[in-house]
C-alpha cells in the first residue's frame, strides 16, 4: 500500500513540556571597560544584560572621541559590548588642544599688556630654574616645550614646573621633571639662539581640566602671515620694569621676515660704531619676530621659553618660543621667536625616544577564544612592541580589527586607531577540510569520506535516529517533526545530541552534548496532520563548541539564495540504505532540486486518491531528487542537511531540512525539504533572544 516516507526512521517521540523562550538564562556582558579621561552611561535595556545600550563620553571639553569613533555599545550574543560594526574595541579619549574654556575679546593692542582672565592661557607654564624666572607651555600630558637657554646648565632637580597658574600667589607643589631635552644643535657658548627649544619630560601625566589644557602644535609647513596677531604670555615685566605675580598677555603681530633682519642688522651697525662687545645674533631663518614698529613695552610682555600663540580654526597653535630681543620696547626693535614649525620632527622624535627609553609594560596580552597571540616586534609587553593576535584558522577566522595592536604608555595594548579591546574569532562556515570529488549520482549513496561532512549531526530522540546539523558553536538546526509526538514536544532529556564522527555507533558510545533548550517554529501545527508547514527547530547546547576538522558548522543561506531546478546539492545522514537497513555509517548522495511546479503536480496526483494523509506543498518547502526515482531520495535522515554550494567563495549552505516525501524511491515521486532560505529572520532572532 502507498505510505508516507516521514523519514523519521526509527525516531520514536516522547511527550514533554514546551520549552518556553522567556525561561531561557538570562546572560549579561558584565560592567563596560571604562574609558581614560571618559565615563560610561547606560541608554537602554536592563543593566549589563543582552540588549542593553551604553554610550562612552569623554570628559568635554578637554577630550573628546576622535573622527570616526563609535560611542554607543550593545550587549551582543558572545557577551562582549560592540558598536554597530560588531567591534568589540572601545573608542579612546583623545586631548583637545589650544580650546581655552574662557575666550578673550578680539585682540586689540594693549599697551604694556593686560591681566589674563582665568583659564584662557590653560597651556601656560610658570618655571624657576638656577636662571630665576621662565615660562613654556603644555603640549601633551607628559610633555613642556619651553626655550633651549631656559633649562641650559640646569638639572631635573634645578627646573620647577608650575602648570594652571594664573597668579604666582597661588603656586603649589611643582610637577617631579623625569628628563631635560635641549636641541642638539643648540650651543650656549656662541649666544646666537639658534634651535633655541627645548622640552622637559614629566614624571607623571598631567589630567587636563579648565586650567590645565596642551596647546596645538603646528605643522611643518604652517604658515605665519606678516601682520597676523598673535597673543604673548608670560609673568613678565610691566612698564615699569617690574615683574608681576598675575599672567599677562598681550596681542602682537608678526614681522615681516626681511624688515625684521635689516632691523637687527642695524643695530649690529651701531654696535659696531660704539665699539660694543655685546654680542648681537643673526636672525635665523628657524626664528621669527612680532612686535609693533613704534615700540612699547608690550613686545616684551613675555617670559624666556613662554609661549607665542596664533589662531586657526578656532584653535590656538604653538607658533613661537620667546628667545631674545634688542632694545626691546624701542622704535623699529622687536621680540625674536624660535619658530615651532621648523621643529615639529624633532619634537615628535624626542617624545617617541624619550617614551621607548622609559620601559613600559603592558602586560599580557587579553586571551583570544578559539585563537592566540604572538609578538611581531620589540620586547614582550613592553612599550611599542607589538603583537598579532590570530585565530585558530581554517576553523575560525579574526573579525573586528586587523589583529594588530601596539604596547602604548598609558600600558594599554591598542590597535592603530587607539581603541583599547580585542577582535573575536568568529567560526568558519561551510569549509571542510577533505572535498568529495566528483559529482557523480551514486545509486543508493556512498560513505562519507572522514572530515566532509563535518556540520552533521546525529539525534537520538528516545532511543531512535535522527538527523540535525550545526549551524553556531551553541546552536544545532533540524526539523521540528522530529521533536514531536502525538502533539507534544519532547522533553529536552530525552533528546541526545552526537557530532564529530562519521560513525554512529562510536556517535552513540560517546558522551552527547548537553542541551540548554528546544525552539521549534512557533507556526508549526504539530496537531493538524498531516502538515509539515514550518517544519524547523533550533536546539541550543548548554556549552559552546570548540570546532576542528571533524566539526564545523554550515553556513546559513546567502541573501536572495538560489533554489533554482537542477542545481545539485547534497543530502547526508545515517538513513537506510535500499534494503532497509540502517547503516553505521554517514552516507551521502547528490541530487537535483526538482522545479516546483513540477513536485507540486506529483503530490497533487497522488492527494487526488488520499487526499486526507498527504499534506500540501507549500512555499516553505522545495523539493529534491530525480524522476525516475530510486532508494537515493530516501538516504537523508529525518531533520538532516540538504546542502547547496556558494559558487563565490565555494562554501556549503542550509539549503533544506529533510522533511517528508511521499513514494519515496517510486517514479515521479521526490523528497520533500523544509526551505531554510524563508526562516533567516526567525533563526537570528531566536539566537539573539536566547543567548
Amino acid at each position: 500500500m502507498n505510505c508516507i516516507f516521514l523519514k523519521l526512521w526509527l525516531l520514536c517521540m516522547a511527550a514533554c513540556e514546551f520549552w518556553v523562550p522567556g525561561c531561557s538564562s538570562v546572560v549579561g556582558c558584565g560592567q563596560p571597560e571604562p574609558v581614560l579621561n571618559g565615563k560610561v552611561t547606560f541608554i537602554s535595556g536592563t543593566q549589563n544584560q543582552h540588549g542593553s545600550i551604553i554610550q562612552y563620553h569623554c570628559n568635554e571639553p578637554f577630550y573628546s572621541l576622535p573622527n570616526g569613533a563609535k560611542a554607543n555599545f550593545t550587549c551582543s550574543l558572545d557577551g562582549k559590548w560592540k558598536d554597530d560594526q560588531r567591534n568589540s574595541l572601545i573608542p579612546q579619549c583623545v586631548p583637545a588642544c589650544g580650546r581655552p574654556t574662557f575666550t578673550l575679546p578680539e585682540f586689540r593692542r594693549i599697551i604694556g599688556g593686560k591681566e589674563a582672565p582665568p583659564n584662557s592661557f590653560p597651556w601656560h607654564v610658570f618655571l624657576r630654574t638656577n636662571q630665576g624666572r621662565g615660562g613654556g607651555m603644555v603640549i601633551g600630558d607628559y610633555w613642556i616645550l619651553t626655550a633651549a637657554h631656559v633649562l641650559y646648565g640646569n638639572t631635573m632637580k634645578t627646573v620647577k614646573v608650575y602648570v594652571g597658574v594664573n597668579n604666582l600667589h597661588d603656586l603649589s607643589k611643582p610637577l617631579e621633571v623625569s628628563s631635560i631635552h635641549l636641541h642638539p644643535k643648540y650651543n650656549d657658548s656662541e649666544k646666537n639662539y639658534d634651535h633655541d627649544i627645548g622640552l622637559i619630560h614629566l614624571k607623571h601625566s598631567v589630567t587636563y581640566n579648565t586650567n590645565v589644557m596642551p596647546l596645538c602644535l603646528p605643522t611643518k609647513d604652517s604658515k605665519y602671515p606678516t601682520g597676523q596677531n598673535g597673543l604673548v604670555s608670560g609673568f613678565g615685566t610691566m612698564e615699569n620694569d617690574t615683574s608681576t605675580n598675575a599672567l599677562q598677555y598681550v596681542p602682537v603681530p608678526v614681522v615681516d621676515q626681511e624688515h625684521c633682519r635689516r632691523s637687527v642688522d642695524m643695530v649690529k651697525v651701531e654696535m659696531k660704531e660704539m665699539a660694543s662687545k655685546e654680542i648681537i645674533p643673526s636672525l635665523t631663518e628657524n626664528m621669527f619676530c612680532a612686535g609693533n614698529p613704534e615700540g612699547g613695552k608690550d613686545a616684551c610682555q613675555g617670559d624666556s621659553g613662554g609661549p607665542f600663540v596664533l589662531k586657526e580654526k578656532e584653535q590656538f597653535w604653538a607658533a613661537g618660543i620667546v628667545s631674545w630681543g634688542i632694545s626691546c620696547g624701542q622704535p623699529n626693535r622687536y621680540g625674536v621667536y624660535t619658530r615651532v614649525a621648523n621643529y615639529v620632527d624633532w619634537i615628535n622624535k624626542t617624545i617617541e625616544e624619550e617614551e621607548q627609553r622609559t620601559i613600559v609594560d603592558c602586560g599580557e596580552p587579553e586571551a583570544l577564544l578559539n585563537g592566540g597571540v604572538s609578538t611581531v616586534s620589540g620586547s614582550q609587553n613592553q612599550y611599542t612592541s607589538t603583537i598579532q593576535y590570530h585565530c585558530n584558522e581554517p576553523f575560525y577566522s579574526l573579525f573586528g580589527g586587523t589583529g594588530s595592536y601596539t604596547c602604548t604608555k598609558d600600558r594599554e595594548w591598542r590597535d592603530s586607531l587607539g581603541n583599547l579591546g580585542i577582535p573575536s574569532c568568529i567560526p568558519v562556515c561551510g569549509k571542510p577540510t577533505v572535498s568529495i570529488s566528483g559529482f557523480q549520482r551514486i545509486l543508493g549513496g556512498d560513505k562519507a569520506p572522514k572530515n566532509t561532512i563535518p556540520w552533521q549531526v546525529l539525534l537520538n530522540v528516545d532511543g531512535g535516529r535522527g538527523g540535525a546539523m550545526v549551524i553556531g558553536d551553541h546552536w544545532i538546526m533540524t526539523a521540528a517533526s522530529s521533536l514531536f509526538n502525538d502533539g507534544n514536544l519532547v522533553k529536552k532529556e530525552k533528546v541526545r545530541v552526537f557530532v564529530g564522527d562519521n560513525d554512529a555507533e562510536k556517535l552513540v558510545n560517546a558522551p552527547p552534548l548537553s542541551i540548554a533548550s528546544i525552539h521549534p517554529h512557533p507556526e508549526y501545527n504539530s496537531t493538524e496532520r498531516p502538515n509539515y508547514n514550518n517544519d524547523i527547530a533550533l536546539i541550543k547546547l548548554q556549552q559552546p563548541i570548540t570546532f576542528h576538522a571533524a566539526i564545523m558548522p554550515l553556513c546559513l543561506p546567502p541573501e536572495g539564495a538560489n533554489y533554482t531546478s537542477g542545481l545539485i546539492g547534497m543530502v547526508s545522514g545515517f538513513g537506510v540504505k535500499e534494503d532497509y537497513i540502517i547503516p553505521n555509517n554517514l552516507r551521502y548522495i547528490r541530487l537535483p532540486v526538482v522545479d516546483q511546479s513540477r513536485c507540486k503536480t506529483s503530490i497533487d496526483n497522488v492527494r487526488k486518491t488520499q487526499r486526507g494523509t498527504i499534506p500540501v506543498l507549500t512555499d516553505n518547502m522545495f523539493c529534491v531528487g530525480v524522476p525516475e526515482g530510486g532508494k537515493d531520495s530516501c538516504q537523508g535522515d529525518s531533520g538532516g542537511p540538504y546542502v547547496l554550494k556558494d559558487v563565490s567563495d565555494g562554501s556549503f549552505w542550509a539549503a533544506g531540512i529533510v522533511s517528508w516525501g511521499v513514494g519515496c524511491g517510486e517514479r515521479g515521486q521526490y523528497g520533500v525539504y523544509t526551505r531554510v532560505a524563508n526562516y533567516i529572520d526567525w533563526i537570528k532572532k531566536t539566537m539573539e533572544s536566547h543567548k
